[in-house]
């Protein structure tokens, strides 16, 4: 039996790999096409045993010779700890956030996990690292990269320290974004990455699974106002799109549950090469460096959520968005645009409609 890229002397990453691989527990048919089954792998951040389930379809193949041919669902996590979840663009990989609860003293434990189907490739705490994970409308990011090797996500930031730089911070009033969104107040974007221990590193964790850090991103050049982010996409491997909530003219933070017509971009955040990637001394709570921070949508509209489209053919990337008039009403009609991260123009593709006409607006 090989036992991949670890020699046996190397027993705590043959205990590693061996217990991650998943074990089934339970089968039941729904229908005489349709199975459910259930199954068991170890968490070593946790300690504890995890269950996922999936449906396996049967159905008889009778060309080119008599079978069975089966087709399988994901695996799937219902657990009320589950905050978030994605599967990745070639739907192989699964991000959850997870939170749990001490039940010794309230506390909230907080983990980013990836799983390939029903195996746990990467596991890490971030309780410390900061607060809860935004999972509203407004501010709320889950997104693989290209490569699927990194996730952003977004989560409140945890006060400053006493011993910040700045010795009143942490008592300086700081409104939160209001409606549904009370005590929000510092959204953060974070890069989690990640390296399986099958991948043949020998710097394995054996409480994390594979090597893995999580850093938070920060600015190297100051941005023209605050800007809170949130909503963001990976548009390339080094290239985040995210909406940017920012400051009215007189510096007031405005809330934004249904406020369509409030003061927000969005912006493209390009990662420094030098911030990314995984190290022997890498401690997990250094930061992510954005070089640069740049405004793409136009400055007199109220601009949110963004998708990125790659064509695979000519390699062109588009985001598209939705923006409404600044100061405008409130959940009015929205407008659609896009812009070319190749040329760096943008295009107005459908202007806000404020009358429907037959076989014209659909």
């Amino acid at each position: 039996m090989s036992m991949g890229p670890h020699s046996f002397g190397d027993a705590s990453g043959s205990y590693v790999e061996l217990a991650g691989i998943p074990v089934y527990t339970a089968a039941q048919f729904l229908t005489e096409n349709v199975v459910s089954v259930t199954s068991s792998t170890k968490d070593h951040t946790r300690n504890v045993k995890r269950s996922s389930s999936k449906t396996i379809f049967i159905r008889p193949k009778l060309e080119p010779k008599p079978g069975l041919d089966t087709l399988a669902s994901l695996p799937q996590d219902v657990s009320p700890d589950v905050q978030a979840s994605i599967i990745s663009p070639s739907g192989k990989l699964t991000a959850i956030l997870r939170e749990t609860s001490n039940g010794s003293n309230g506390a909230k434990n907080r983990y980013v996990e990836i799983w390939a189907r029903d195996k746990l490739e990467a596991s890490t705490d971030v309780s410390k690292l900061h607060g809860p994970f935004y999972t509203d409308d407004y501010f709320s990011s889950l997104s693989f990269s290209p490569s699927e090797t990194t996730l952003v996500y977004t989560a409140e930031a945890n006060a400053p320290e006493l011993a910040d730089p700045d010795p009143f911070a942490r008592f300086r009033y700081l409104p939160d974004f209001g409606e549904s969104l009370t005590g929000r107040k510092r959204p953060t974007l974070n890069v989690f990455q990640w390296q399986p221990r099958s991948a043949g590193s020998e710097m394995g964790n054996l409480k994390g699974n594979g090597r893995s850090t999580v850093k938070p991103l920060v600015f190297r050049e100051a941005i023209p106002t605050q800007v809170a982010f949130g909503q963001a996409v990976f548009a390339a491997d080094d290239r985040i799109i995210a909406t940017g909530y920012e400051l009215t003219e007189d510096g007031h933070r405005l809330g934004v549950k249904g406020c369509l017509n409030r003061p927000a971009g969005l912006w493209e955040l390009i990662l420094e090469p030098s911030s990314l990637g995984l190290s022997e001394d890498n401690d997990g709570f250094s930061n992510i460096t954005a070089s640069s921070a740049t405004r793409i949508s136009h400055p007199g509209r109220s601009s949110r959520s963004p998708r990125v489209y790659r064509d695979a053919a000519s390699d062109r990337i588009t985001v598209f968005w939705l923006s409404n008039e600044l100061g405008g009403p409130h959940a009015a009609c929205s407008s659609l645009h896009s812009f070319d991260m190749k040329t760096r123009q943008s295009t107005l593709l459908l202007d806000t409609v404020f009358e429907a006409k037959a076989q014209k607006f659909w």
